[in-house]
């Protein structure tokens, strides 16, 4: 049964989404809209999770994937993924989600991002001037000579060899200039779990170390999205505020908290953003643990809010076959929620199109969903707290005017 809760357009079928499944009823009655190509285990250990003398685990019962990226090789397409075993892991699209390669990082992997090529990896880790406390430190590998050493995100290369002094909690890489992969262009920013966003500067040719540009500070408890909107950099966190910063001087420009006037904030932590260009203009989406996900315009104003009937931990912005945009909001519970973006004859903006949980359809069986990630040929990929990531496709339009 599919009653419980707000009703989708959509009722997915079951059997036809299932990874290795088909329909077998005639005429049926539910959407095959979207499939689930593969699961593919993310994770092979927990190094929090510890055991008793029979082998039985004690801890932590969590695996959780905490980012993935997808990278368009000349080879194919790639993934990447990471989380609480402390390696990222390369898996090959093309040959059957097989494992290419995984690199240890010593401890859990929470951000990776491509660009121009480039990996970049937030992980925790300890340094060498502070052997005992962990660091959040930040790593980029150049693939097309993936043997050579990483470059490094440091403070101070003598005093402050890492990126942040807290789990790097959010990482943005993006360009100036849309498309463009430019190194002169680029912007590189990073938020950290006690509230500092760095904003970083790419190294010359012969450098290793990417410096910083500026620290904004402001935040209380932990970063959790970035966004760089009209040459502005956006961010949320758990202490349910949204700040613009000039990145040229570090200042705040714009906040939006409960205490703001006229406007709806969210009323709990805000757990991701998204950019979305539509018709010229620029608009942040958020969400949060609230239950809610918001439109806002570039100057910060609240346009659109709308429930989602449970909070959610993250999200991205994808499209159907049709290029109509869809916003995919993974929730605490393991399911994922697909919401309508613009407005269209037939179904207003965010409007629940349809719901994939383990109990309706598929989806991940045990805790959050930790990320989701759009690749091409509508594709998209979510990890979970199950330790794994499922391989999703939007095989037929979901808004049908």
């Amino acid at each position: 049964s599919q009653s419980n809760g707000p009703q989708p357009k959509l009722k997915i079928c079951q059997y036809f989404t299932k990874p290795g499944s088909f329909c077998k009823t005639k005429n049926c009655t539910f959407s095959h809209a979207i499939k689930c190509h593969a699961s593919i285990k993310a994770i092979k250990k927990n190094k929090d999770q510890s055991f008793n003398n029979r082998g039985y685990s004690t801890g932590n019962q969590s695996t959780p994937v905490y980012s993935c990226t997808v990278w368009e090789s000349p080879n194919g397409i790639k993934l990447f993924t990471g989380g609480s075993d402390g390696a990222w892991r390369l898996w090959d699209t093309g040959n059957n989600f097989v494992e290419e390669f995984s690199q240890e990082m010593g401890n859990k992997i929470t951000k990776l991002e491509i660009f121009a090529g480039f990996l970049f990896c937030g992980f925790e880790a300890v340094s060498t001037v502070l052997p005992d406390v962990p660091v959040g430190m930040i790593h980029v590998w150049n693939l097309s000579n993936p043997g050579d050493a990483p470059l490094e995100f440091q403070i101070d290369p003598q005093f402050a060899p890492y990126a942040h002094g807290s789990e790097v909690s959010a990482l943005l890489v993006t360009s100036m200039e849309e498309g463009s992969n430019d190194p002169s262009k680029m912007v590189i920013v990073s938020g950290d779990k006690s509230g500092v966003v760095r904003l970083w500067s790419p190294p010359a040719s012969s450098e290793k170390i990417f410096k910083v540009q500026q620290t904004f500070h402001g935040h209380v408890g932990e970063v959790t999205a970035l966004v760089f909107c009209n040459n502005f950099v956006w961010s949320s966190g758990v202490d349910g505020s949204m700040r613009v910063w000039d990145p040229s001087t570090g200042q705040c420009k714009h906040l939006v908290t409960g205490a703001s006037p006229n406007v709806n904030p969210h009323t709990d932590a805000i757990t991701d953003m998204h950019l979305w260009k539509n018709q010229g203009q620029n608009y942040v989406i958020s969400s949060s643990l609230d239950g809610t996900v918001k439109a806002w315009s570039s100057d910060g104003n609240i346009l659109l809010s709308e429930e989602n009937g449970e909070g959610v931990l993250c999200m991205t912005i994808a499209s159907d076959p049709q290029g109509t945009p869809v916003i995919l909001c993974g929730s605490g519970s393991g399911g994922i929620n697909v919401r309508s973006l613009s407005h269209t004859p037939s179904m207003p903006a965010f409007t629940l199109i349809a719901k994939l949980t383990p109990r309706l359809n598929y989806g991940h069986e045990r805790g959050p969903v930790r990320c989701i990630r759009v690749g091409p040929s509508n594709t998209w990929y979510s990890g979970g707290d199950d330790g794994n990531l499922l391989v999703w496709q939007t095989v037929e339009p979901l808004v049908k005017d």
